[in-house]
């Protein structure tokens, strides 16, 4: 377990399941053209959990001294592993993923997009190092990456198999797509400044110029719940102008997206300890699992053209 948890396991099962409700319940369910096989499309979800690990190893190595104080029971890296093989694991991660990046953009004949792993992989050693400490600059670029692996799959998946006949359609899948990955940024960069706020005493012992240090706990609390108003607005409008005659998928998402932000926005105002922004932002996880998931739902209405 040690090692799995050294990769942030939960978090990589949650990037799988995207990827797998994209492809299996979004893309093959409507017919919509593609081009990986089930064995490379395997091999490209683990090529993108390959890269996201070896992120979350490095960044652990560079923060066991922040750590120590924000989550002394959750220190891996030099307590129940040592850093010579944690930075091993980091390698051997990150070395596989970017060899499955260079092999699927060639097998797409796009080798140039090879560039999307290497410079994943960069910046995310360049976050664990120095950006993380910047101000907004790691929390963007966090977020940044985190709705790229969401649109990778339009990369690898779609533009490969766009012609004549199929442009629009895949065009439309291509904004699907996009959409989620907004909602997976937006929802990205909310909790990155919740962990600011959860993480402030160790960071400010170590230099960190998070929003929280920088503008203070109130202030980026006022931020977090002012930002959570744009998703919250924008599924609404969303819902009342493509979903009023679907009762049981606007339910869904007035019950399991917009209640919970509503919910966010309240208490984020409201949270005075670690504790209360720990909830937060699993509360944000939960979110995300929950806005993912509703790709389920929009297939069904488009495949049946079901009024549900």
């Amino acid at each position: 377990m040690k090692y799995l948890k050294l990769t942030r396991w939960k978090n990589l099962l949650m990037i799988a399941y995207i990827f797998i409700l994209i492809k299996f319940f979004f893309l093959e369910s409507l017919n919509i053209p593609s081009f990986l096989n089930n064995f490379n499309f395997a091999l490209f979800v683990l090529s993108i959990l390959l890269i996201s690990a070896a992120g979350y190893v490095i960044n652990d190595i560079h923060d066991v001294g922040i750590d120590k104080i924000n989550k002394e029971n959750k220190v891996i890296v030099d307590k129940h592993i040592t850093k010579d093989k944690a930075y091993n694991i980091y390698f051997a991660l990150n070395l596989t993923g970017l060899a499955l990046g260079f092999y699927l953009s060639y097998l797409i004949n796009h080798i140039n997009f090879a560039f999307i792993y290497v410079a994943s992989s960069l910046l995310l050693y360049q976050y664990a190092s120095n950006l993380k400490k910047s101000i907004l600059i790691g929390n963007l670029l966090i977020s940044g990456l985190a709705a790229l692996s969401v649109f990778t799959i339009a990369l690898y998946d779609l533009l490969p198999a766009i012609n004549d006949d199929n442009v629009e359609v895949i065009a439309q899948s291509f904004k699907v797509i996009g959409s989620y990955s907004g909602f997976a940024f937006i929802i990205t960069f909310l909790r990155e400044i919740i962990k600011d706020i959860e993480d402030i005493d160790g960071d400010r012992r170590f230099g960190v110029k998070s929003l929280a240090i920088v503008l203070g706990v109130d202030t980026t609390k006022k931020i977090a719940s002012t930002l959570a108003v744009l998703p919250l607005l924008t599924i609404f409008y969303y819902s009342l102008n493509f979903l009023n005659q679907q009762t049981l998928s606007i339910t869904y998402v007035m019950v399991f997206i917009e209640i919970p932000l509503l919910y966010f926005i309240i208490k984020v105002n409201m949270a005075k300890n670690k504790t209360d922004f720990s909830k937060l932002s699993s509360l944000l996880k939960i979110i995300m699992f929950t806005g993912i998931t509703s790709i389920l739902i929009f297939t069904l209405i488009l495949k049946f053209n079901y009024v549900i």
